[in-house]
C-alpha cells in the first residue's frame, strides 16, 4: 500500500530539502537529512524513489564517494523509467550526465545527456537545461560545432531560469574564442553575469564562470582584469566543487599565498574517483606549480596528464597540458582538429616565481605552530604552550613561511 498524499508531499518536502543541502556543498547535512526519511521511501512509489536516489546520489558525489554516487544514480535513473514521466527521466538524465562530465567517462556523459534532452524536448523546464547540459559534453569532448549549435539553440529560445545563462556562459565564452563565433560570446561575456554569479556564490556555478572570464582576460591580454577576477575568487573559495580548471590557472598564475591551500582542496578533490581522470588533472596542477619553482619543472608531470586527457577523450584539456609541456605546436594540432579556427585557450602570461617549497602541506606541528603564531602568540609562548625550544620553534615558522610564500606573522594573520 503507497502513502498517502499528504505523507508523500512531506518525504517530496524533505527529499527537496536535501537536494539544497547537497548542491549547497554541505553533503553531511544532506546526507543525515535523508536518513531521517530513508525508512518512509516506499520502493513501489517510482516517482518518490527516483527523487530520493537523485537525491542520494548528488549526496554522494559532492562527498567524494564517486562510485557509490554513480551507483546510486543507475538506481534513480531505474525508478524514474519505470514511472514513465518524460520530465522526472530527463532531470535525472542530466544530474546523472553532469556528474560523469565531472568525474567519469566522457562516453556515459554523453549518453545520458542526448537521452535527457530527448525527453526534455518541448518542456521549458527543462529542456534549457538539457541544451547547456550536453553542449557542456561536447564541448569536452572536442565537437565544438556541435557545441556552438545547441547553444545558439538556447540563445535562441530566449527561456530558462537565472541559472541557465551561468552555465550557458562558462561554456559559450571558450567556444566562441576558439570557433570566433563573435555573436555567441557576445551573447556569453556579459560582465553582469559574474555579479549574479558572486551574489548567489554556488561553487558548480560560479567556479567554471570565473575560468572562462580569465580565460577572455588572458586571451586578451587585460591582465589587471584577470588578476582581479581571480584574486577576488580565490579569496574565498571553500571547496573545488567544479572548478578544477580554475585551480589549475591559480597553480599557473595565482597569488603564492593561496597555493598551499589550494593544494589540500585538489589532493582532497583528486585522491578518489572511478577513472584516472582527478590524478590527471592533479598532475597537471603540480605540473603549473613545478613550472613556477624552476625552469621548465613539471614537464613530465605535464606530459603525464596529457596521456591520460587523451585516453579519457578530453582534447581540450589535453591541449592545455601540451601547452605547459611546452609542446605548443603539438597542442595547436588538438585544438585544429576539434574545428578550432583561432588558437585560444592556450596559455599566454608566466606566473610570478615561488618557493621551491612553496605548495606542500604543513606538518601537524607547523599547523599548531601556525595557529599560535596567527593568534598573536610569541616564540617564547609557543614554546612554552608546545614544550618545545623556541629555537625549534623559529625553525618551524621559517618553514611555514617558505611554505605559505608569505614574510611576515600579520601575512599569516591574512
Amino acid at each position: 500500500m503507497t502513502a498517502s498524499n499528504g505523507d508523500r508531499e512531506w518525504v517530496r518536502a524533505r527529499i527537496s530539502v536535501a537536494m539544497h543541502l547537497a548542491v549547497g556543498n554541505g553533503p553531511a547535512q544532506a546526507d543525515w537529512a535523508l536518513e531521517q526519511i530513508a525508512s518512509a521511501i516506499d520502493a513501489r512509489d517510482d516517482e518518490i524513489a527516483a527523487l530520493f536516489f537523485q537525491a542520494r546520489a548528488i549526496t554522494c558525489i559532492k562527498a567524494r564517494a564517486i562510485e557509490r554516487g554513480f551507483a546510486t544514480f543507475e538506481r534513480a535513473l531505474e525508478a524514474a523509467r519505470k514511472h514513465g514521466r518524460s520530465g522526472l527521466c530527463a532531470r535525472v538524465l542530466i544530474n546523472y550526465g553532469t556528474a560523469a562530465l565531472q568525474d567519469g567517462s566522457i562516453a556515459l556523459a554523453t549518453a545520458c545527456l542526448e537521452e535527457g534532452l530527448q525527453h526534455a524536448r518541448g518542456q521549458a523546464s527543462v529542456e534549457p537545461y538539457a541544451l547547456v547540459g550536453l553542449a557542456e559534453a561536447f564541448y569536452a569532448a572536442g565537437k565544438l560545432h556541435q557545441a556552438a549549435e545547441l547553444l545558439h539553440e538556447l540563445h535562441a529560445m530566449r527561456s530558462g531560469d537565472s541559472t541557465t545563462p551561468l552555465v550557458a556562459a562558462a561554456v559559450g565564452i571558450p567556444l566562441g574564442m576558439l570557433l570566433g563565433d563573435e555573436a555567441l560570446l557576445a551573447h556569453s561575456s556579459d560582465p553582469s553575469l559574474l555579479d549574479l554569479a558572486f551574489a548567489r556564490y554556488e561553487r558548480w556555478l560560479l567556479g567554471p564562470l570565473v575560468e572562462s572570464f580569465c580565460a577572455l582576460y588572458e586571451h586578451r591580454g587585460e591582465r589587471d582584469k584577470h588578476d582581479a577576477l581571480l584574486n577576488r575568487d580565490l579569496e574565498s573559495s571553500p571547496v573545488l566543487d567544479n572548478s578544477v580548471l580554475l585551480a589549475i590557472r591559480a597553480a599557473r598564475l595565482g597569488p603564492a599565498a593561496h597555493l598551499p591551500r589550494l593544494a589540500a582542496l585538489m589532493a582532497r578533490h583528486c585522491a578518489v574517483g572511478i577513472s584516472t581522470l582527478p590524478v590527471a588533472y592533479n598532475c597537471l596542477f603540480e605540473s603549473c606549480i613545478a613550472g613556477r619553482r624552476r625552469p621548465r619543472g613539471g614537464r613530465n608531470l605535464a606530459r603525464q596528464a596529457d596521456a591520460e586527457f587523451a585516453r579519457a577523450g578530453r582534447p581540450l584539456v589535453q591541449a592545455l597540458a601540451l601547452d605547459v609541456a611546452g609542446l605548443s605546436n603539438e597542442a595547436r594540432k588538438v585544438r585544429d582538429a576539434c574545428g578550432a579556427r583561432v588558437n585560444a585557450m592556450r596559455p599566454i602570461w608566466n606566473g610570478s616565481p615561488v618557493h621551491k617549497k612553496l605548495a606542500t602541506m604543513l606538518t601537524p606541528r607547523e599547523a599548531e605552530v601556525a595557529r599560535l603564531a596567527a593568534n598573536g602568540a610569541a616564540n617564547r609562548a609557543i614554546a612554552a604552550r608546545l614544550k618545545i625550544s623556541e629555537r625549534t620553534v623559529q625553525h618551524h615558522c621559517e618553514s611555514i613561511f617558505a611554505k605559505l610564500g608569505i614574510r611576515s606573522r600579520w601575512q599569516l594573520t591574512r
